[in-house]
């Protein structure tokens, strides 16, 4: 399993911490004026990447600042979650091109994941024709959800391992 295998090879590096809690826990992933919050539950696990400057150094390369991996087993099945992080400033349409880079880049590692994507502005952006191509492109090429907000995101679970909805808050 590709999934399995990604998470495996990059547990133990500096560039990874592990989440797991028979209480719970929280993910935090903040940068100047955003914030991304991840409330997990006790029975699940999770990995955090810092992909800029961490698992891609490239500093050429576009890519999102972090990718969080929900490997949680329930019930005997699997639940593979892929949460790709960009805290940006008002470029939406950059960040979009951050979190597509990295999907492209870190699809084939992936396979079998459940693909999430959170930007968190600290701005309102505008928006562009540009822009619609690009959240089209995430969402259908690669089913992946996306979701952008100003300033926070706040979310957990719901019963399956997906982001839950109803935990966002804005500003």
């Amino acid at each position: 399993m590709p999934f399995q295998n990604f998470i495996i090879q990059h547990q133990n590096k500096p560039y990874t911490t592990n989440y797991q809690s028979s209480k719970g826990g929280t993910i935090v992933c903040q940068e100047r004026e955003s914030k991304y919050v991840y409330k997990y539950k006790s029975d699940e696990n999770f990995i955090k990447l810092q992909i800029d400057g961490g698992l891609i150094s490239n500093q050429n390369t576009p890519k999102c600042d972090y990718l969080l991996l929900n490997c949680t087993k329930k019930n005997e099945i699997a639940y593979y979650h892929s949460i790709f992080i960009e805290l940006k400033g008002s470029d939406l349409t950059h960040a979009c091109e951050q979190i597509l880079a990295t999907i492209e880049s870190l699809n084939n590692n992936l396979k079998g994941s459940i693909l999430h994507a959170r930007i968190v502005l600290s701005k309102v952006p505008k928006p562009n024709v540009q822009l619609n191509r690009l959240k089209e492109k995430i969402m259908k090429k690669y089913q992946c959800t996306l979701f952008y907000q100003c300033r926070l995101i706040e979310e957990g679970s719901d019963k399956n391992g997906y982001p839950s909805h109803s935990r966002y808050k804005g500003n």
